[in-house]
């Protein structure tokens, strides 16, 4: 546990330095508000505010080594919270690039669809 916590460490602080180049080649509106989180932060500030995000996700492993959870990280908390709930507007492009979902049943009525399955369940799956 602990020597996953000081990896996740070590990893967060080369994503920062490197400019995230991992973490930008995960398509997903939570790593898109997550960048637009640290992004907002100094350049010198985001090696802080990742180490804190790390330390919320290891708490437990906090506890086991001399590092500390104190009211700054507790605020980078909120605020990264915070943060992920709202809309960004680079997450336009993204959400308009999904594929909608194909439900199949759509032009089925629920009478039909439910006939089918009680008649499924009484005979069995053979």
């Amino acid at each position: 546990m602990v020597r996953y916590y000081r990896w996740a460490l070590d990893d967060a602080r080369r994503e920062v330095q490197e400019g995230f180049p991992l973490l930008r080649g995960v398509k997903s509106t939570l790593v898109i508000r997550a960048l637009g989180f640290l992004e907002s932060f100094a350049e010198v500030e985001r090696p802080r505010v990742a180490t804190s995000l790390v330390k919320r996700s290891h708490r437990r492993a906090v506890g086991l080594t001399a590092d500390s959870w104190g009211p700054e990280e507790e605020q980078v908390n909120r605020d990264y919270q915070d943060a992920m709930r709202i809309l960004r507007p680079e997450e336009e492009w993204y959400r308009q690039a999904l594929p909608l979902p194909s439900w199949g049943t759509a032009n089925r009525s629920r009478r039909s669809t439910n006939g089918a399955t009680r008649r499924r369940s009484v005979r069995g799956p053979w």
